[in-house]
């Protein structure tokens, strides 16, 4: 099992964290398996890791397949869902389970003074040993 920190924009990643929003949707993503766990980056303007959660499946589809599978549980309407994978043949679907907020959410400054060089990725990547137990309390 991996640990993934995946940028998200912040009213996305509260309703992720608000456990209204079920699934994730990615242009790309076939890296991330079922068991993994997503660190969750608040993006712009909040720039803070605020909790994690578990990968429970990942579904890769057409993007019309995919919304007519998911797009309930995506918290994006449908034309919200086709803007953001257009152009793409294949759209990813990351389920998530056992959510978990942070009490203290980690601003990018402080990662950066703790782990001296520490980068946000554009959409996921995945976290070394020695930035897991910087960042998740419960590691």
């Amino acid at each position: 099992m991996a640990d993934i920190l995946i940028a998200i924009k912040p009213k996305y990643a509260n309703l992720i964290l608000n456990r209204k929003k079920k699934v994730e949707v990615r242009r790309r993503g076939s890296s991330i398996q079922p068991g993994d766990r997503l660190v969750i980056y608040s993006s712009s303007p909040e720039k803070k890791v605020v909790g994690t959660c578990e990968v429970r499946d990942v579904i890769v589809e057409t993007p019309v397949e995919l919304f007519r599978r998911l797009g309930s549980g995506t918290c994006l309407t449908k034309g919200e869902f086709e803007t953001y994978l257009e152009g793409t043949s294949r759209g990813v679907g990351i389920g998530v389970k056992r959510v978990r907020r942070f009490a203290k959410p980690i601003g990018l400054s402080t990662l950066r003074q703790e782990l001296g060089g520490f980068s946000v990725p554009q959409s996921y990547r995945f976290l070394l040993g020695n930035e897991v137990k910087a960042i998740v309390p419960w590691s």
